[in-house]
């Protein structure tokens, strides 16, 4: 009897690497590769060609105004904290452990 026409079972394992290029990421990739000005008109052409983007345009007081609250309302809540940090009686929560007749118990 020959051997030669004999099947043998057999395993192989191979390990691989590759990148996946979503459509999403493609985009991002070629939105960034664009300068200012066709970043602008692609967003123009965008915005006439999707009804359902609205441009909205913000002028540089209005970014400094909603900057100066943001602030304001920081400082606000800082102050807040700080009253109601003031406000706690301590007393009643640890006044068994700041008199002077505590003794620690060890466990």
């Amino acid at each position: 009897m020959s051997r030669r026409g004999q099947l043998r079972p057999s395993l192989f394992v191979s390990l691989s690497q590759r990148l996946a290029m979503t459509p999403s990421l493609l985009q991002k990739i070629e939105l960034l590769a664009l300068n200012q000005l066709e970043l602008s008109g692609l967003l123009r052409q965008e915005l006439e060609n999707n009804p359902l983007l609205d441009e909205v345009s913000e002028s540089f007081e209005s970014d400094a105004t909603s900057q100066e609250q943001d602030e304001s309302e920081q400082e606000l809540d800082s102050l807040s904290e700080e009253k109601h940090f003031e406000e706690l009686d301590f007393e009643y929560y640890f006044g068994e452990y700041l008199s002077s007749n505590f003794v620690r118990q060890e466990l």
